[in-house]
């Protein structure tokens, strides 16, 4: 299978579930995409590094 595909990367219940968007060119080759949290019922897109660095400067 190749494409786009979301994975439950880490959950901490009933409070934390981390989600990961990738990409998927083989059965062993993925490129992540994004990352999202869900605390409490509410979904929010993790910033990426680039994003943290440039509000730190």
């Amino acid at each position: 299978m190749t494409g786009l595909e979301y994975i439950l990367l880490h959950v901490q219940e009933p409070i934390l579930y981390v989600i990961r968007k990738q990409h998927r060119y083989s059965p062993t080759q993925t490129t992540p995409l994004t990352d999202y949290y869900v605390i409490a019922g509410i979904v929010y897109q993790a910033p990426d590094l680039a994003s943290i660095v440039n509000s730190r400067l």
